[in-house]
């Protein structure tokens, strides 16, 4: 019987350490996702008055900013036409990255809602895999360390109630309202 619990305990801890695992895999794919998202949206939406001015030395200003950053690989501003306008020197190929690289493409739109152009941005994607896996490494610790507690909480629980048991029976016994211990009115003959 014990061994039955001490089996499913641990069936639970290693359900839990994997759907613990599919979370967080599935948080830090939406988190690498996210930032260069939400940064080539707000480009985009940054960009469009300098885009309607035709100020492109303002776009110039607003991707050296955005290339500033160590995770923007590329960052360059087109037209509707796909001509590339900023910046001034063509961008270069992606074979020439180190590392993995993640595209994002935004429209930039006027206020009437028509296609000035778009913003395409290169992040950076080997850094993030780094810190990927400090996370993964941690969080097996930490399940590790949760799986270690709760075992040797659970033995200590069930060595406690052992060890009080009797003293339980006594105390019930005394009450007169344990079946288990015969008295006169139940006592077979």
């Amino acid at each position: 019987m014990h061994i039955m619990v001490v089996v499913s305990l641990i069936a639970l801890c290693v359900f839990t350490a994997l759907k613990y695992r599919d979370y967080q895999k599935a948080w830090i794919s939406e988190q690498q996702r996210s930032p260069g998202e939400l940064l080539t949206q707000q480009y985009a939406r940054l960009l469009s008055p300098l885009m309607q001015n035709e100020d492109s030395t303002g776009v110039n200003a607003a991707l050296k900013v955005l290339t500033s950053d160590n995770r923007v690989l590329q960052a360059g501003v087109f037209d509707s036409r796909g001509v590339q306008i900023a910046p001034q020197d063509r961008l270069s190929s992606l074979m020439s990255q180190t590392g993995l690289a993640v595209t994002h493409v935004q429209d930039i739109q006027n206020d009437a809602g028509s296609v000035l152009g778009y913003i395409r941005v290169l992040t950076r994607h080997s850094t993030e895999n780094q810190e990927q896996g400090l996370l993964h490494s941690a969080q097996w610790l930490l399940m590790l360390t949760i799986c270690i507690v709760g075992f040797f909480a659970g033995v200590y629980l069930a060595r406690s109630f052992y060890k009080l048991r009797p003293v339980i029976k006594a105390r019930y016994h005394a009450l007169g309202r344990s079946p288990s211990f015969p008295t006169e009115r139940n006592r077979r003959r």
